[in-house]
């Protein structure tokens, strides 16, 4: 016969397993929201991980720091793209400048930090893009208003999303966020990824931009084992489905860098990228 701890602890499982599904919807419902409403069907152009300090410790000598942004660390070069980073031009008719959000109710266990970028100058459709990449903030306010309903007293949740720049020109631009979630029963770090259409002012849906079929996921396998070795959540799919994963809402990741196209998976506790220089022998036509 069960005991009343078991019990409890069944119940307190069940919820957190509830609260993962709710949180994995609402992911997919914000990538659709944000790639829906002011998508195109045309992408614009052909050409052209370092974890953040996220740390808490337990009840008794609770410490979570909110890690600064770092600065941009120059051009990008290599065969591969490597850590998400910056790359700012200052040449262009547009530029961007930085927000720093912190929960209001941030303490020794609870934090909420989002750095997120924010464009400037005569761009189509502006306040709608900002509107759009700020949305960050209000994604983690109500995951943590989810979460919250199952926390027990002394339980920690911390969320640190860092937005980064990773390529800016006249006609595109792209903003990625690195999300690390830490609570005392999982750690999760993953990408979400905004593109822009700059000269019409409008977010491009990310599945109009790369052709993605079983071949395209053969490809991404082979190139995946060269750059990053064995990854054994690639391992144990299908090339199907890495191809449904490659092209869903909530574990898709594309973007654009100096170097060309990253392209790859959100998968649970931590995500995997590879980088397409020839990525225009892959785009969409139309």
């Amino acid at each position: 016969m069960l005991t009343v701890f078991s019990v409890s602890a069944l119940l307190i499982a069940f919820l957190i397993t509830l609260f993962c599904l709710l949180s994995l919807v609402s992911r997919i419902e914000r990538t659709n929201g944000s790639s829906g409403a002011y998508s195109q069907s045309k992408v614009p152009y052909e050409e052209k991980s370092a974890e953040p300090d996220v740390q808490g410790t337990q009840p008794g000598q609770p410490e979570i720091k909110i890690p600064k942004k770092q600065e941009p660390e120059g051009a990008v070069s290599g065969e591969y793209y490597g850590d998400i980073r910056d790359a700012i031009r200052t040449d262009l008719e547009y530029s961007v400048e930085w927000e720093n959000y912190t929960y209001d109710g941030n303490n020794d266990y609870i934090m909420i930090a989002v750095d997120y970028p924010v464009i400037k100058g005569e761009v189509p459709n502006i306040d709608i893009l900002n509107g759009v990449i700020a949305k960050e903030v209000e994604y983690f306010e109500e995951y943590y208003k989810e979460y919250s309903q199952y926390m027990l007293e002394g339980e920690i949740f911390a969320v640190y999303s860092e937005g980064s720049v990773t390529y800016m020109d006249e006609e595109v631009m792209s903003v990625v966020y690195t999300e690390t979630v830490y609570t005392d029963y999982w750690q999760d770090t993953g990408l979400f990824c905004i593109n822009i259409d700059m000269e019409n002012g409008v977010v491009i849906d990310n599945n109009s931009i790369m052709d993605v079929n079983n071949d395209f996921a053969v490809d991404f396998r082979i190139r995946s084992r060269e750059q990053n070795g064995s990854i054994s959540a690639l391992d144990y799919m299908t090339d199907q489905e890495i191809a449904y994963y490659l092209t869903n809402a909530g574990t898709a990741i594309v973007f654009y860098t100096p170097l060309g196209m990253e392209v790859g998976i959100n998968y649970g506790e931590s995500f995997v990228t590879v980088t397409y220089k020839d990525y225009d022998q892959f785009l969409k036509k139309y």
